[in-house]
């Protein structure tokens, strides 16, 4: 991790902890806190964790069987995103993503009797790359408790369309102040960097701490 990605989630951590104990008249009733004007209706969030990638390459079209090598470790992401409430416990929700994930990288050689045959060998490597997501999801709030489960699916964009699914538990903690961990998952479909040398694996699991104000 970077020393960039270590002081976006020190200052996470210090923001939880620092926000543990609500402050004195503070109501922590998310709903009866906001007013009915528009801009009221939205909020702005960061969130920071791990990356993680998995699944083999996409099938490419050879000649000779491919192979993998190697395993895929996780990575790191950090991003921000922009909340709307629309009633009823349902919200929008769109955001941006950055951070390191670990792709495949295509290597091609002969061997000796292919070479003759005119086929081609290929096999995988893995290659560190920067991840960018750009998610759109759809959300419905759960009851009423203190750790509330929150559910959402949308659309994604990352140089090529998926599909996002989340699940968290969120708490607010002080007027304007709301915590949630969460898992969010992609399933990405093929895309144009599937006819190069490099391309992201088909499935992407994160698993964050956001925070909401």
């Amino acid at each position: 991790m970077t020393a960039a990605a270590n002081r976006i989630l020190a200052v996470l951590v210090l923001g939880l902890a620092g926000a543990a104990v609500p402050m004195p008249g503070e109501s922590l009733n998310r709903e009866s806190d906001r007013t009915g004007t528009f801009l009221n209706r939205f909020s702005l969030g960061v969130l920071g964790g791990a990356n993680q990638g998995a699944g083999g390459p996409r099938r490419f079209l050879e000649t000779r069987p491919t192979s993998v090598v190697g395993t895929q470790p996780a990575g790191w992401v950090v991003g921000a995103f922009v909340e709307t409430d629309l009633g009823a416990g349902f919200s929008a929700q769109a955001g941006l993503s950055i951070g390191h994930l670990y792709g495949w990288n295509r290597h091609e050689f002969e061997q000796e009797v292919a070479g003759l045959l005119g086929l081609t060998a290929v096999t995988y490597s893995l290659q560190p790359a920067r991840s960018g997501e750009v998610p759109v999801t759809l959300n419905y709030r759960l009851g009423s408790s203190k750790w509330r489960p929150v559910i959402g699916g949308g659309l994604a964009w990352s140089g090529n369309y998926g599909a996002v699914a989340q699940f968290g538990l969120e708490r607010q903690v002080r007027r304007r102040l709301t915590v949630a961990p969460q898992v969010r998952y992609f399933r990405w479909t093929k895309g144009p960097q599937d006819r190069y040398l490099f391309f992201r694996p088909p499935n992407q699991l994160q698993v964050l701490l956001a925070l909401t104000f």
